[in-house]
């Protein structure tokens, strides 16, 4: 049986101004090269562009880690899925507020915490014309996805399980 590991404490008590990308705990005003540190930290405001922006900053994270391809497809794809979810649903009728975005490499798998202040639709209420494909979209590509919808904001963890990579093929006998 796996071990259950704790999640991240949530991330909203401590994080930078809506707008600014924080990356491994850097405040930087651009996508900033991603270092091959085992966690990357994102938090910004919540547009389009931002979610974009930190798409590719995931993207670059998963490649530098040396991660396959399928998987890094998967991981950003449901990721931005949720980054998306945010921008779409967390502060609608108000001004954007943050997203940010957890991301961590240990123990075989990258666990991905994305969170907001805002309120989503919940899941039961009738989709939007052309909607609504998002978060099935992010249980099909996520082994393990969870989230958690609260007044204060909503926040959705995923989990990746990381396959060894192939050692060398066994001696012929």
């Amino acid at each position: 049986m796996p071990e259950h590991r704790p999640r991240p404490a949530p991330l909203m008590s401590a994080l930078s101004a809506p707008g600014e990308l924080v990356v491994a705990r850097t405040t930087v005003p651009t996508v900033p090269t991603v270092p091959t540190a085992r966690t990357l930290y994102c938090c910004t405001g919540a547009t389009t562009d931002h979610a974009g922006d930190v798409r590719r900053t995931v993207r670059a994270w998963t490649t530098a880690l040396g991660l396959a391809r399928d998987l890094t497809d998967d991981l950003v794809l449901a990721v931005y899925e949720a980054l998306t979810n945010v921008v779409d649903h967390a502060y609608r009728g108000r001004p954007a507020g943050p997203m940010t975005l957890l991301s961590e490499f240990a123990d075989a798998a990258v666990t991905t915490t994305v969170s907001d202040r805002g309120r989503w639709r919940s899941e039961g209420s009738a989709p939007e014309e052309h909607r609504g494909r998002g978060l099935p979209l992010i249980r099909a590509l996520a082994a393990t996805v969870d989230i958690d919808a609260r007044s204060s904001g909503t926040t959705v963890h995923l989990q990746h399980p990381v396959s060894p990579a192939p050692g060398p093929p066994p001696a012929a006998r």
